[in-house]
């Protein structure tokens, strides 16, 4: 089994908004936990300064202008399954009033991409016209209030803890069974929540069964060495 993290509605105190333009002058791309393309660590502001007034403590993970910060003790945990891989950039968070929030805090994004869904075993598409002209693949009916279930490739994700899917799954991210289990026990206070609606089938991931009229723009992002975010 594997887990789909998400945003969840847990939240401790006001979020946090960049407060200086960061080294490499470029705007956060992604939001959530994870990003399927590379994040430029220049690219991430290196202080953040809570929207409101608030005399309370924060989460162990907060939200940092829709992404997420983590503290010591996730990042731990993470290094722990998948050591060296996602990416933690060192960040000061700081009260509204421009102190400083105590402890070593990280922006945090999942950086291992794979190949996974199986939309061929979806029970009705998924595929949605752009009004663009093109199409993207809809993960919208994972919501925790749905029925709905995703199937991955056993072969893409074995091994794997953190992970995002592809163009299929843009920043939509995924953990193994094994590190959702060590989450809970770690009892973290987190905007972000698990949901179990993934199922692992032992089945090779193909593009040309399982990315529809998607194909044409996994090409593209092939091509571009899987950093181009415009095939999305």
């Amino acid at each position: 089994m594997a887990w789909y993290l998400y945003q969840g509605v847990n939240f401790y105190g006001p979020g946090f908004v960049q407060a200086e333009e960061p080294e490499g002058k470029g705007p956060i791309n992604f939001r959530g936990v994870g990003s399927f393309t590379p994040v430029n660590p220049r690219a991430i502001p290196r202080v953040f300064r809570q929207r409101a007034p608030h005399k309370a403590g924060i989460g162990d993970i907060t939200l940092v202008d829709g992404s997420v910060a983590v503290n010591q003790r996730f990042k731990d945990l993470v290094e722990r399954f998948e050591p060296d891989m996602h990416l933690f950039v060192p960040i000061r968070l700081e009260r509204s009033n421009g102190d400083l929030i105590d402890g070593d805090w990280y922006f945090f994004a999942i950086q291992q991409d794979v190949d996974c869904i199986l939309t061929k075993l979806d029970e009705q598409s998924h595929f949605v016209e752009t009004y663009a002209g093109g199409w993207r693949y809809s993960l919208g009916g994972l919501a925790p209030t749905s029925s709905r279930k995703l199937h991955m490739s056993l072969p893409a994700v074995a091994g794997k803890h953190l992970w995002t899917a592809g163009l299929l799954g843009c920043d939509d991210a995924f953990v193994s069974d094994e590190f959702a289990t060590a989450y809970r026990k770690s009892r973290f206070r987190s905007v972000l929540s698990l949901d179990s609606k993934v199922e692992i089938v032992d089945e090779v991931w193909v593009a040309e069964e399982q990315m529809g009229p998607y194909l044409p723009n996994w090409k593209q992002f092939e091509a571009s060495g899987r950093t181009d975010r415009s095939a999305w």
